[in-house]
């Protein structure tokens, strides 16, 4: 099985890789500084070509609205251009958010993301999954950046203080390794 990975240097795309190098998957990776999917190129043709699956991962979640719209809706846009000139008919598993719910500039791009591969699903019977995936936590989190859960977990450990805004709300959180996994079983 031949896997293309965009994102791969990202913190679910690391484990990701790990895992499927662990079960000796034949990869290969689609990521900045030597691939830019906000490019549509003759090395992004060549990456999708021979895939069986590829797992988009890629995603930018911070910077200015443009680069966050364009991290998610022109990226995908140049992606599904690129297997439509090659022909491909790789299986997409893309990496969405629950964010996808919200009027942020982050969750209407990933709305708008989905959108656009559930449209080029069905104009051309290729098998798209959408993960809608929340709260991931792991090794590898950033505290303040990618996860409540190391956050709290670096504020505790020096001595900062932490703030819970609703006591009330419940949340869903999954970890990486679990994500993975269920990455996996789409692809």
């Amino acid at each position: 099985m031949n896997f293309g990975i965009t994102g791969s240097r990202g913190f679910i795309g690391r484990h990701l890789v790990a895992e499927l190098k662990n079960q000796k998957a034949n990869l290969s990776f689609f990521d900045r500084p030597h691939g830019d999917l906000l490019i549509l190129s003759d090395p992004l043709k060549k990456f999708v070509a021979d895939k069986n699956t590829i797992i988009h991962t890629a995603a930018v979640n911070r910077g200015t609205d443009a680069e966050i719209i364009a991290g998610s809706v022109i990226a995908t846009h140049n992606l599904i251009t690129s297997l439509i000139k090659t022909k491909s008919k790789a299986k997409i598993v893309f990496l969405s958010s629950v964010r996808a719910n919200d009027n942020s500039v982050y969750g209407l791009s990933k709305k708008l993301t989905e959108i656009m591969l559930k449209s080029f699903s069905e104009s051309n019977k290729i098998p798209v999954s959408i993960l809608r995936l929340t709260n991931v936590f792991g090794e590898g989190c950033k505290p303040l950046y990618n996860s409540v859960v190391a956050t709290f977990c670096y504020k505790i450990t020096n001595n900062q203080k932490i703030q819970i805004l609703d006591g009330d709300k419940k949340i869903r959180f999954i970890y990486v390794k679990d994500a993975v996994q269920a990455i996996i079983k789409e692809a």
